[in-house]
């Protein structure tokens, strides 16, 4: 394995477990299950919920088509979101475990990379049109890296959001800032479209480098009663890397209160580097 790859075997890891999350940036997503990426879309959850999911992605990571070693994504996740009033409360742990196995022997493990996120937010409902939200994660593995958020979001006309946040992000010395904003036309009962994108810059700093990222997301999702249908696109252009393209697809049964259930099914690709699929189950609680 070439020293490139084996630099952006990591970075990938990340890039493919956070795919299986695929955070709401505006208003959250009529899946409950689903996190929230900026704290304010917390404050628009009709409901508390408590929830698990188990996901899988696995692929070939290629170099110019050849395939050279399987990745296998394992994820598990759980997550609770407490409403009190004008507060919104959430907590999330998301662990995935990456391995890297020889394409020719299913039993060789080249490499095991196992992360934990832990990401916490809170935000603050000022009467029905404005929220104010903060954020923390951190890689509880490594406690390098770090990223803290503040947001802030706006309801017009009833059912148009819009969403801007900076989130300061940090591994080790190193230090960059991400620009984060959305658009979303939500009816708590029929529909949601939203359109996010986040940018990130490039940092460098002795040996340790970041390399910057443009990430573009769409969302369409429809409730027909109980039953929820989700499609989603998300990609990411690096300025170092490529791009990765990831497209999903789901349903579930939400009711507004009790037992709910989701699956969705996702591919994503990178020219040359990554071709893969995978599914993620979901249980959860609407109080």
């Amino acid at each position: 394995m070439s020293t490139n790859t084996a630099r952006g075997l990591l970075i990938l890891f990340f890039i493919l477990s956070s795919n299986l999350v695929f955070g709401q940036i505006v208003t959250p997503s009529f899946d409950s299950s689903q996190l929230v990426e900026l704290a304010t879309a917390s404050s628009w959850r009709s409901s508390p919920v408590l929830s698990v999911s188990q996901s899988r992605l696995k692929g070939e990571l290629t170099d110019n088509s050849a395939a050279l070693s399987d990745i296998q994504v394992d994820g598990q996740q759980v997550n609770i979101a407490i409403l009190y009033k004008s507060f919104a409360l959430e907590g999330s742990v998301n662990k995935s475990t990456s391995d890297l196995a020889d394409s020719t022997s299913d039993a060789m493990i080249l490499q095991r990379s196992t992360h934990r996120i832990k990401h916490e937010k809170i935000s603050y409902r000022w009467g029905k049109s404005l929220a104010f939200g903060a954020s923390a994660k951190t890689d509880i593995d490594t406690t390098t890296i770090q990223g803290t958020a503040l947001g802030v979001s706006f309801r017009m006309m009833d059912y148009l959001f819009l969403s801007w946040g900076m989130e300061k992000m940090t591994d080790q010395d190193l230090s960059w800032g991400n620009q984060i904003a959305g658009v979303s036309v939500y009816s708590v009962e029929h529909f949601r479209l939203e359109y996010s994108k986040i940018t990130s810059p490039d940092a460098v700093l002795g040996s340790l480098s970041h390399d910057g990222y443009s990430q573009n997301n769409l969302s369409l999702e429809f409730k027909l009663g109980n039953f929820i249908i989700i499609m989603k696109n998300e990609t990411i252009t690096h300025s170092q890397k490529g791009e990765v393209k990831t497209d999903l697809a789901g349903f579930g049964f939400m009711p507004q209160s009790g037992l709910a259930a989701s699956i969705n099914y996702q591919k994503t690709t990178q020219e040359n580097v990554f071709n893969g699929s995978g599914y993620r189950f979901s249980l959860a609680y609407n109080f």
